[in-house]
């Protein structure tokens, strides 16, 4: 429900499978320090508040294949009823269609733009 809206203010997702996968990082936490999209206040539905979401491209690496992949951010502080552990991340890439939950990934974020604690 969201890709028309982030294609409106600039990005064009319609390359990517129209779901997330959620990564569980062997970090403690991250924290974004430049995305390269910041959407404030998008009011995307009428059943919550207008969300703030952030974008940094990166890789993801499965089974020997690299894809152009984004991390998906939808600001804690504008969606305080969508509870997360800090180190499960959502990603948004093209369709993979032999991945599945429980199998190992690898991803590449410019520390530029990412900040991740271990």
């Amino acid at each position: 429900m969201q890709l028309p809206f982030f294609k409106s203010l600039g990005l064009d997702l319609t390359q990517c499978y129209p779901a997330t996968l959620n990564v569980q990082l062997a970090i403690n936490t991250f924290s974004i320090i430049k995305p390269d999209y910041c959407f404030p206040k998008v009011n995307w539905t009428s059943l919550i508040p207008p969300e703030t979401f952030s974008f940094v491209a990166c890789k993801l690496c499965f089974e020997g294949k690299e894809y152009d992949t984004w991390l998906y951010y939808p600001r804690p502080e504008t969606k305080p009823e969508h509870f997360q552990p800090v180190n499960v991340v959502e990603m948004i890439t093209e369709y993979i269609p032999t991945i599945e939950y429980g199998k190992s990934v690898a991803v590449a974020f410019n520390k530029e733009k990412v900040n991740t604690i271990f």
